[in-house]
């Protein structure tokens, strides 16, 4: 009781799939094509609605960012990529 649940995700975009499907994997090539499929990626609201039923109580939404040239991760306020997701055991 009182656990955090920690995720990290891809919301299901427009884009999440430009930017991580056909520039990551097929311009860029730094994940192995094929690596993503976009129809099981979660929206937030999707991940809510399921953690909730588990009894899960969200307690926070943060957006994240990859920047490709640097190979570092940022946290940012949008999350229509990838977002971490935190939840906590009632």
């Amino acid at each position: 009781k009182g656990g955090f649940f920690v995720l990290t995700t891809l919301n299901r975009t427009v884009a999440s799939y430009l930017f991580c499907i056909e520039v990551a994997e097929k311009v860029l090539k730094i994940v192995p094509q094929g690596l993503h499929d976009w129809n099981k990626f979660m929206t937030p609201d999707e991940l809510t609605a399921l953690s909730k039923n588990a009894k899960l109580n969200p307690v926070h939404l943060h957006g994240m960012c990859y920047n490709f040239i640097t190979n570092d991760w940022n946290w940012t306020t949008n999350f229509d990529m990838n977002y971490c997701f935190v939840c906590q055991k009632e």
